[in-house]
């Protein structure tokens, strides 16, 4: 679903309406008579009378201190009519600050923008005066884009037999420059290549009876895969519904029926996922369960099997500021190498809808629709924040791909510090329950985005795997920088040094393996070469100075 900025209704122009020509310069020439004259107790008091009978029954908001609404007659009825209402809410922004008004149909707004010395000055436009005087005639959301601070004014005003007026609105709002960090990785942890899942049943029980057991199966489940219980999920499954004590239409006790327990546990990358199955199923496990349980061990069956981990869930979410209601846009950006090759938001794959908000090659897509290689849920929004659901299968990333990066974007206000606690959180996508691993953007800054973090390709280790893909990982982040999902570009300037790593890698990979083959005896120097080579000496150097050298490359 797509969104836009907020609507500007006042852009609809009422039948009616003269405020141009002669009457708006004559109300004009008369208020500022009065502004002239604020000093000379006097002459204000002489010409009260004369603007009086040449401004008709013009409203005495412009006299006097403004009212919170200023009363409109029209005929018999009276209704109140309140201050234009604005867009977002003042505070500091990163960059710019799109400010939209709007007020009731039939009636015209006029603003000022007063930009301050510093952020302690008041400002003194804040007068109706001012505002009819001086004020412009607000059409379209005004753009604030140069660094300072700001005090927009707004009323709403209409003239037909008499000039009425509301009272005046002010917000004050900061631009300040983005605090942009260079991208520093930490890594956070080894995503399993796979999962060892598991059903263990239990006949002639209840739910009720088995769920105070749950930790102590989940220790005897790590004790037997000689794993720690941190990276194992347990879920209470009913099998057969259960009477849990209640009487049978007959009169007597209901049966007691059975119920199961699915687990799911992590299978590191050095462990042996076949053998952690077999440890899952022998009888040993049964008899501990059944001594946790207090049920016979001929009630117990345990089955277990080892699947590869082919997709993980992501939730990215975020709690409302503290005024008003907010996107925080999650993305995520599909990398091969330096290469971006495609880009999802709440939009879809950037390959489908074909904008140009980013610098995407788009030679690979993440497709569309619920079975594409990653899938974005659109805005899931709540009363007290959003999320963005995101599935990755990395089993259908392209052999090439080598990064996902995780963005997340102030779509309106432009300033992350403005949200509570943003988070992201790795599910394995079969057993949503399970939690691989999370991260809290504690300091956001004032920012319009943040690159959270990344799931890396690991390089093959070893010689012998022949060109088999590595595992993933979670690279967190956190740092900030400045872009929306309207344009990518600084956020994909934000992620280049980091995917520099790879350029350089392919200028220094060549004299790396023939090192290597020097080193072991299986690389010799060309007779006709040996005299012009530099190569020859670098390679008789140890292999830390070596790397060394080959580092500035």
């Amino acid at each position: 679903t797509d969104r836009a900025v907020p609507s500007d209704r006042s852009t609809h122009r009422p039948t009616g309406m003269a405020l141009h020509g002669a009457n708006l310069r004559r109300m004009r020439s008369e208020c500022s008579l009065l502004a002239d004259a604020a000093g000379h107790d006097t002459e204000a008091s002489e010409r009260s009378g004369g603007l009086a009978a040449g401004l008709g029954s013009i409203s005495q908001s412009v006299l006097l201190s403004p009212p919170p609404a200023t009363r409109r007659s029209t005929g018999s009825r009276q209704s109140l009519v309140e201050a234009p209402s604005f867009s977002v809410q003042g505070g500091a922004f990163a960059e710019q600050a799109v400010v939209g008004l709007s007020c009731e149909p039939g009636w015209a707004l006029r603003y000022v923008v007063e930009k301050l010395p510093d952020a302690d000055a008041s400002g003194s436009k804040g007068r109706h005066t001012v505002l009819v005087s001086e004020g412009l005639l607000y059409r379209r959301p005004i753009v604030l884009d140069e660094h300072g601070v700001y005090e927009v004014h707004a009323m709403c005003m209409r003239e037909e037999l008499t000039v009425e007026v509301s009272s005046v609105a002010t917000q004050r709002f900061e631009v300040r420059p983005t605090e942009v960090q260079a991208l520093q990785g930490r890594h956070l942890a080894d995503l399993p290549k796979q999962m060892l899942r598991g059903l263990i049943s239990f006949a002639g029980t209840t739910t009720k009876a088995i769920a105070p057991r749950v930790e102590s199966m989940r220790r005897a489940i790590a004790r037997m895969t000689n794993t720690s219980e941190d990276k194992i999920y347990i879920k209470l499954q009913t099998k057969k519904s259960d009477s849990e004590g209640k009487r049978s239409s007959l009169g007597g006790r209901g049966s007691i029926g059975s119920m199961s327990v699915s687990f799911s546990v992590q299978v590191g990358h050095d462990d042996d996922g076949e053998a952690m199955a077999k440890r899952a199923t022998d009888p040993s496990l049964v008899e501990c369960l059944a001594e946790a349980t207090g049920l016979s061990s001929k009630k117990i069956t345990v089955e277990a099997a080892v699947k590869s981990l082919d997709a993980v869930l992501l939730y990215l979410e975020w709690t409302f500021p503290l005024q008003g209601h907010d996107y925080l846009d999650g993305s995520c950006m599909v990398y091969s190498e330096d290469r971006l090759l495609d880009v999802v938001d709440y939009r879809g794959a950037q390959s489908y809808n074909r904008n140009s908000c980013s610098s995407a090659s788009l030679e690979w897509s993440a497709g569309r629709g619920e079975t594409g290689s990653v899938v974005h849920s659109g805005d899931v929004m709540s009363q007290s924040g959003g999320r963005h659901a995101i599935i990755v299968r990395l089993s259908e990333l392209p052999a090439h791909a080598t990064d996902c990066f995780f963005a997340l974007s102030a779509f309106v206000c432009r300033n992350l510090s403005k949200f509570i606690s943003p988070r992201v959180r790795f599910f394995d996508l079969e057993d949503k329950g399970h939690l691989l691993c999370s991260y809290n953007l504690n300091e956001a800054g004032c920012a319009s985005a943040s690159v959270i973090c990344s799931l890396t390709r690991e390089r093959p280790r070893g010689q012998g795997e022949d060109g088999v893909a590595g595992g993933w990982s979670v690279v967190a982040y956190g740092q900030t920088c400045d872009g929306t999902v309207r344009d990518y570009r600084p956020i994909e300037a934000a992620i280049a040094p980091v995917q520099a790593k790879y350029a350089n890698w392919r200028r220094r990979a060549p004299l790396v393996e023939l090192s290597w083959l020097w080193n072991h005896s299986r690389a010799f120097p060309r007779a006709s070469a040996e005299r012009q080579s530099v190569v020859l000496p670098l390679l008789d150097l140890n292999p830390e100075l070596f790397m060394h050298v080959v580092s500035f490359l």
